[in-house]
Order: structure tokens, then C-alpha cells, then sequence
């Protein structure tokens, strides 16, 4: 192998594998070429396609080799450590990772549910590769507020429950093909808050696109007992229950 080949080889490696710019791959060519004048290397210039280079140069010796070599993996080096650095500071995109495509434009995270002892999913709407800060503040404020926000919501589903109750009942008792024990084990009689919980189970959590993101904001659906069809949902804004109603509102807010 001639000097001339172990360059061209190595600025490919470093274009097709690395996406360097024809700039960058410049200057591990001209580095290279100096070092091969200045060990005396003698050379005829002529017009290559991409860069301006020997036409021809003697075989590489093992000094050479070594140079040529260390300049490569040093080039090499420094283009990794200067996508790292660009990736750390670009503080407005947060690259997702461990995501599932579950539509073409919704990519979805994983989570538990500690109140329900379950695992969610955390949609984004509308979101392709990467989130952006608001949504990344969204889901992990779910996952250190969820706590905090359960008390809430099980009194806000429960009041909306209570209310929907003699129309759910209506539903479930026409046509008498089901006793009263076998309607309540599906559709409990509104006492408390904390019994509604056995009756509702989390499965999705949804935040909102990029543009229309706020803080604090993003819909929660569950599937419940009392009606498997339309199921159940619940916003919340600004880190407060704001509504209470069928699945459909968690992901149309």
C-alpha cells in the first residue's frame, strides 16, 4: 500500500462512519500529508476529485505507518468527544431512549404507577425522536408527584362517579338480566374514595406535543369497571385535577 491509498482510506473511515464534513475530513488529510513531508516524502501535486493531494507517494514504511496511525485515531478522538459535548449542551431536545412506536407520530415512555403497584405508559402526542424540556418536566413531575397528586384524584373521580351513578345503575339493571350482587361487583355502590380504587386501573399517561406543552399539565386514562366502553379519564393542569370524565378528554385536552 502506497501513502497515498492509507490516506484516501482513512478520510473515507472517517466521512461515511463518523458523517465528518468535508471540512473536518480535510484536516485529517492535510495532517497527514504534512507529516508526510516532513519525513522527507517526495510528492507531485495534481487535482483530485475532493481534495488536493500526491498523485503518487512512496510505500509507507513502519515509521510512517505509525505516524499515520496515530494521527488517525486522534482525529478519530476528537470528532467523538465534540459530538458529546454538542449533545450535552443542547439543553432544548432531550433525545428519548427505550421508546416503543406505538403509532407513526406518538413514541411512548414506560413508568410505574406506585398507587396502582402497575406500569404505564407516558405518550407524547404528536412527537417523533426526541422531547423537548417542558415535556421532560412533565413526565418526570408525574413520576415524583404521582403521590402526591393520588389523594386528588381519587376524590375528584369519586365525586364524578357519585354523580353518574343512578344513570350507570339504569344501564346495568335494564332488562334485569343481572342480580344486584353481580351489578355491584362491577358498579360499587359510591361510598368512599378510597374503595373506588379497586374498581379503576391507570393505563396511559398522555403529554402534550411541543407546541401546545405546559408545565404541570398532561391526561391520565384508566380503565374501570362500571364502563369497560368508554372507560375513564382524568386532566390534569398545573399540577391539580382539572377535570373528571370519559377516557376520550386524557388524550383530547
Amino acid at each position: 500500500m502506497v501513502a497515498s491509498e492509507y490516506i484516501l482510506i482513512c478520510s473515507s473511515v472517517i466521512s461515511f462512519s463518523q458523517k465528518r464534513s468535508r471540512y473536518q475530513t480535510e484536516i485529517f488529510v492535510n495532517s497527514a500529508l504534512n507529516t508526510l513531508r516532513s519525513q522527507g516524502a517526495g510528492q507531485t501535486e495534481c487535482n483530485n476529485h475532493h481534495f488536493a493531494m500526491p498523485c503518487s507517494l512512496p510505500a509507507i514504511n513502519s515509521k510512517m505507518l505509525k505516524l499515520l496511525t496515530i494521527i488517525f485515531l486522534t482525529f478519530l478522538f476528537g470528532c467523538n468527544l465534540d459530538n458529546k459535548n454538542k449533545t450535552s449542551t443542547d439543553n432544548s431536545i432531550i433525545p428519548i431512549k427505550k421508546i416503543t412506536d406505538t403509532t407513526d407520530n406518538e413514541y411512548t415512555l414506560t413508568c410505574r404507577f406506585n398507587s396502582f403497584d402497575t406500569t404505564v405508559d407516558v405518550i407524547f402526542n404528536n412527537t417523533v425522536g426526541a422531547i423537548n424540556n417542558c415535556q421532560k418536566k412533565n413526565y418526570e413531575g408525574f413520576i415524583s408527584k404521582q403521590d402526591y397528586l393520588i389523594p386528588e384524584i381519587l376524590q375528584q373521580v369519586f365525586e364524578y362517579y357519585k354523580k353518574s351513578y343512578p344513570d350507570y345503575y339504569r344501564g346495568w339493571s335494564y332488562g334485569n338480566q343481572l342480580t344486584k350482587q353481580q351489578i355491584e361487583e362491577n358498579l360499587p355502590i359510591p361510598t368512599n374514595a378510597t374503595n373506588l380504587k379497586y374498581f379503576i386501573k391507570p393505563l396511559s399517561v398522555y403529554i402534550a406535543d411541543k407546541k401546545n406543552c405546559e408545565e404541570g399539565t398532561f391526561g391520565i386514562y384508566f380503565d374501570c369497571t362500571w364502563d369497560i366502553k368508554s372507560s375513564l379519564g382524568v386532566i390534569i393542569k398545573k399540577w391539580k385535577v382539572a377535570e373528571v370524565g370519559t377516557g376520550d378528554i386524557a388524550f383530547l385536552f
